[in-house]
């Protein structure tokens, strides 16, 4: 416990230039520390997530119908000055889906999209009374019922994972969507970009739990 050579930091770390000689962090049996990544993201307070409003509620988003580019079921925007990584987008079907095939996108784009929708607060995953900072992107979703999400498709908008889900999906057993960037590589959105989620079916519209967590930085320490 008295030895001073020992350090551990949590919430900040220096930075140093290039060709600089730094001090590497190890344990007492000078072992390398490597913390987890996504982790040291988490406790430095530069993850946030954002889910549906009513926990034990599936929200009604997406399309009923087929793929149309102005209706994702949610979209986040970054704004220049931030750059943003997703890390984990999670949709659980919490109704029923009969005689349709359910698709499930995720594309990224280089310009912001939102023009419409239903606002969602995020929260700092280091949760705390006192968040240690709040998030610059904003994120929206939209019922079938609603005004289109976005105005009109972009031309370089990608997608980076799609999944298609088997048809008859019942109530209780649902259809279940993960993508992880601890499995794929994750898209990294230097704003000002979006990222949109999109969920669409013919007979139904989808019922999500959901939840996406993501990253975000100054974009000027990307650099």
């Amino acid at each position: 416990m008295g030895n001073t050579n020992f350090e551990v930091r949590q919430t900040t770390y220096p930075a140093s230039a290039d060709e600089e000689s730094v001090r590497a962090r190890l344990n007492r049996r000078r072992e390398l520390i490597i913390p987890d990544f996504y982790t040291q993201l988490v406790v430095d307070g530069r993850c946030f997530i954002a889910s549906n409003a009513a926990m034990e509620t599936a929200e009604d988003i997406g399309r009923l119908g087929t793929y149309l580019g102005t209706e994702p079921a949610i979209c986040i925007d970054v704004p220049s000055g931030t750059t943003m990584e997703p890390l984990e987008v999670v949709l659980r079907q919490g109704g029923t889906v009969a005689n349709a095939t359910f698709d499930v996108m995720l594309t990224v784009d280089d310009a912001v999209r939102i023009t419409s929708g239903t606002a969602v607060t995020p929260r700092n995953y280091l949760i705390n009374a006192t968040e240690p900072r709040t998030s610059a992107c904003t994120i929206k979703k939209q019922s079938e019922a609603g005004t289109n999400l976005v105005t009109s498709d972009n031309n370089e908008e990608n997608t980076f994972f799609h999944a298609l889900l088997p048809a008859d999906i019942d109530a209780l057993e649902g259809g279940h969507v993960t993508w992880t960037a601890r499995e794929n590589i994750a898209p990294i959105i230097v704003g000002p970009g979006a990222m949109l989620v999109y969920a669409f079916v013919a007979t139904a519209e989808p019922q999500f739990f959901w939840h996406i967590i993501w990253a975000e930085y100054p974009t000027v320490s990307m650099v």
